[in-house]
This record gives C-alpha cells, structure tokens and sequence, in this order.
C-alpha cells in the first residue's frame, strides 16, 4: 500500500481550504518552514500548517500542564471562597447591600425626625445652645446607629400631620 503525502500548499490555497484570511494564516505560519518555493509563492505541509492555523502554532497549542495548573488554582480559589463564607468572613454583596441600605434609611428617618424632636428644646435659646443641642441630638443618634440599635423605626418622608411639629410660633434670629 502506498503511502499518501500531500502536496504542498500556498498560502492563498490554505486560505481556500480553510476560509481564514491569508493576513491570519501568514502570522501563524511564521515559525513554519516552507517545504519548497514556486515563484514568488511559498508551499507549506499540510500537515504541518493546518494545525498551526486552526490552533495558532506553539503559542496557541494546549499546554496539559498549564491547563492542568489553571484548573487546580480555580478549584484552590473556589474551595477558598467557600471556607470564607462558612467561617462567616463573606458576604453575599445583596447582604451588604441591603444592610448597608437599611443604615442610610434609618439615618434618613432620623434626619428627618429632627425638627420635630427638638424644636421645642430650641425655642429661646442662643445660637451656642441651639448648636449644642443639634449637635447633642446628631451624635445620639450617631450613637444609637453605630452601636446596632435601630431603636423605633421612623417612618421615612414627612411627619403624619402637617401641623405634627408645631409648638407655636418661634422666635427666628435676624440675619
């Protein structure tokens, strides 16, 4: 029996046979050597060219062991992840999110409250005073939100009733 070779071929006939563009099949022939030249055209061996075009020569060829060592490095990373979260170190992000998201609203609720918490505290007093008891009243609050008790949960947006806050007129400073 007869032993089949193929015959040489160009780049524009690898080109036909494999429907890459010749720019494509240049750059991965590159560390190929031709088999023979016709002319101006250089014949590659099939078999050793298409390989090199479908799987980008040594620099795109699969290396076992460097995909052997990626896997092994992805698992480690996973099984990692998953320790962190079962010691409680991880947080679902939707967690933090949402816990985080639950601190802005109760300090809002809080802001909001303000006025009508304190007004009456403020009425005839000096400008050092009503700074005193804003910023008494700020860090309180400060406190109860850092320390985890979200006490009462103030409804968020404006009082129930207009008139909620009203403790008669107040004297406004001039200036």
């Amino acid at each position: 029996m007869a032993k089949m070779v193929a015959e040489p071929l160009s780049i524009s006939a690898l080109a036909v046979l494999t429907g890459r563009d010749r720019r494509t099949i240049s750059g991965r022939l590159k560390n190929i050597q031709p088999v023979r030249k016709e002319g101006k055209a250089q014949l590659y061996s099939p078999p050793e060219a298409l390989p090199a075009i479908y799987f980008g020569g040594d620099e795109g060829a699969l290396d076992l062991t460097h995909e052997s060592a990626r896997l092994k490095k992805a698992q480690a990373d996973k099984t990692e992840l998953e320790v962190l979260v079962v010691r409680g170190e991880l947080i679902p992000a939707e967690d933090v999110a949402g816990a985080w998201a639950d601190m802005v609203s109760a300090m809002r609720a809080k802001l909001l409250a303000m006025p009508c918490a304190i007004c009456a505290v403020l009425v005839g007093l000096g400008m050092r005073d009503i700074e005193r008891e804003i910023k008494d009243y700020l860090y309180n609050k400060l406190e109860e939100l850092s320390s985890g008790s979200k006490g009462k949960r103030a409804s968020v947006g404006r009082p129930a009733s207009k008139d909620a806050c009203d403790v008669g007129p107040t004297a406004r400073p001039n200036g």
